[in-house]
């Protein structure tokens, strides 16, 4: 069985990115639906441990977006290949179990998972799971790290799947993560000033590839 933990934001908190709604539904249905078209086409099978309560706030800043996310009943989630974008995920309470093609692992608090574009993915989250996610277009992944690099970037970018607590820049990122969602809760809009935004995404890019 998955435990809950819950995590300190370090503020408070009602729901993160709640100004950034993108849906908040009882159908499991109409959630796989509207998530498929931010991220990509997957299945979606809530167990009998109780009702869907699916929430999921986004903030979309150019080509990476915050999100929160929590579905209130035992879940699996199946994407398959995410083929066009990283996905970065935070569990702020509960816990999820990730299957990739080469691993099997549980994340809790504290522990984070990455999931790259080109290995097939499925979890199973618990019913108290509350994450926050960051989703990376690949393209935008592949242009930072050539700049950081100064040449083409010739393989596939590849992340450790399961990211423990103990991984010091790792927390780090996440500190920076959690420190930008709740400047946009606080009512930041770097839509207003594009260099602004620019400097938001290659920081965060950055911090991930260093």
């Amino acid at each position: 069985m998955l435990q809950s933990h819950v995590v300190d934001l370090g503020y408070e908190m009602t729901k993160p990115l709640e100004k950034y709604s993108l849906f908040h539904t009882t159908d499991a249905d109409e959630a796989r639906e509207i998530v498929s078209k931010v991220y990509c086409d997957h299945t979606l099978t809530p167990d009998r441990s109780g009702p869907l309560d699916a929430c999921h706030n986004r903030a979309r800043l150019s080509s990476v977006s915050l999100n929160y996310m929590e579905y209130g009943t035992d879940i699996s989630v199946e994407p398959g290949y995410l083929d066009r974008f990283f996905l970065f995920q935070l569990p702020l309470e509960g816990a999820a179990r990730i299957t990739t093609n080469k691993k099997d692992f549980t994340t809790t608090v504290g522990m984070s998972s990455a999931i790259n574009p080109t290995e097939y993915t499925k979890m199973r989250w618990s019913n108290d799971c509350k994450k926050l996610l960051v989703q990376v277009r690949a393209d935008a992944m592949e242009m930072r790290l050539s700049r950081l690099l100064m040449r083409p970037i010739d393989k596939p970018i590849l992340f450790d799947q399961c990211i423990s607590e103990e991984n010091t820049p790792a927390a780090g990122w996440w500190r920076q993560v959690k420190h930008l969602v709740s400047d946009l809760d606080h009512d930041l809009n770097p839509w207003r000033f594009r260099p602004m935004l620019e400097d938001m995404e290659r920081n965060l890019l950055t911090s991930l590839l260093s």
